[in-house]
This record gives C-alpha cells, sequence and structure tokens, in this order.
C-alpha cells in the first residue's frame, strides 16, 4: 500500500494548483483481495439514490467488512475521536440502504454533476473496482475551483453562496478543473469532501464493465 499526499504528488496533478492544505490521501493497491470486493459488489442489487446528483444507481448491499474500512479510514483523517457507526447503522435500518460502504455505478452516459459535501459529512473516500482493462487511461475524481469566486470548497460559506454554487454546477464554464486523479484498480482515495468535485463520465453496459466504485 502506498499513500500519497495531494497537490505535491504529481502522478495525477494536471490543471490548476489546489491549495496547500487541501487533504487528499491517494493509497493504491487498498485492499488485500480487491477481487472478493470486486465480487460481491457485482452480486448486490443496485437502485437509484433517493436524493442528489447521481445520474447511476447505488448498492442496497454493503460489504461485511465496512465498519472496519470505514474506522481504518477515519483514523488516517488525523481527527481525534471516534466515528459514530450507531448513527449509520440507524441510518441503514431505517431506509434499508447503505449510507457508508455503498458500491456507486455509472454507466455509459451517465454523468456526476460537480457537488460539494455539506449536510453528509466532511470526509469522502472512493476506491475503484472496475476492471483493470478498464481503469486503464481513465480518469476518476475530478476536482474543481468555482470561476467567479475563486472558491475551491463550500466551507464557510453563506446560505445564498451555497445556493448559487448549487446553481452554478449545472454550467461546465464556470468552472476550472483543479486536480485530477486517475482511476486505478484497488486505489483508494480519501478526500474532503468540502471541496467542490464530481466523477468522471461513466462507461460500459452494466456493473461487470461499467464504472464501479
Amino acid at each position: 500500500m502506498t499513500e500519497r499526499t495531494g497537490p505535491r504528488d504529481n502522478h495525477a496533478n494536471r490543471g490548476t494548483a489546489l491549495p496547500p492544505d487541501f487533504f487528499l490521501r491517494v493509497m493504491d493497491d487498498y485492499y488485500a483481495d480487491p477481487e472478493e470486493v470486486r465480487e460481491f459488489a457485482l452480486s448486490s442489487d443496485f437502485a437509484k439514490p433517493f436524493t442528489g446528483s447521481w445520474q447511476g444507481t447505488h448498492s442496497l448491499q454493503r460489504h461485511p467488512r465496512t465498519a472496519a474500512v470505514f474506522h481504518e479510514l477515519a483514523r488516517r483523517t488525523g481527527i481525534a475521536g471516534t466515528p459514530n457507526w450507531e448513527e449509520i447503522e440507524r441510518s441503514y435500518l431505517f431506509w434499508g440502504r447503505p449510507s457508508a460502504g455503498v458500491f456507486a455505478l455509472l454507466l455509459d452516459g451517465q454523468r456526476d454533476a460537480i457537488h460539494a459535501h455539506k449536510r453528509t459529512g466532511r470526509w469522502a473516500a472512493v476506491c475503484y473496482l472496475s476492471a483493470p482493462r478498464d481503469c486503464a487511461g481513465r480518469e476518476g475524481l475530478r476536482l474543481f475551483r468555482h470561476r467567479p469566486t475563486g472558491a475551491f470548497s463550500c466551507a464557510g460559506a453563506s446560505r445564498e453562496q451555497l445556493l448559487r454554487f448549487r446553481e452554478d454546477a449545472a454550467d461546465p464554464g464556470l468552472w476550472d478543473l483543479a486536480h485530477v486523479i486517475d482511476m486505478r484498480f484497488n486505489r483508494m482515495v480519501l478526500f474532503d469532501g468540502q471541496y467542490f468535485h464530481a466523477a468522471s463520465a461513466g462507461f460500459g453496459a452494466d456493473a461487470r464493465t461499467g464504472r464501479l466504485a
């Protein structure tokens, strides 16, 4: 497993520079048995999310080791304290679908809108599980700067500013591409979800050939 830190890592740095304090960890070969995790994802049922900009689908099941991975990633943020996994469990039981550890699928013609996480927690993590041949040469995570305001993040934004960011998300001309993390099988990316970001475009016709994370 390797760990790389943000803008100082040039393996996938394209576009304008991100702020030096931006939190980003890129960990290759994250899962000890990624094929087992991928096969679990492929055996899951998928459905449209209740809300949000995701055009694809999310799994209705989560891997049995989700809690352990959740806590391991939380430790890597360096934030003191223990995450409230019980709250996540209550959400899972209430809605009947996971809010942490969800598998996300984006197929050909489907896209993700530029967004930031304001109400769903600060931290975000994604691990690419598309087949290695389908990951090759593709972008994974894309980070943006809001051109009219120069903002990279929604942190500290007023309600009016948040509404503007949401409205402007529909216009690509209002955003500069700030940083790109390339897709790679079993690459885990842990980052500050308050920064404006979007998944790369979907591909494939089903879970086995599509953009699976």
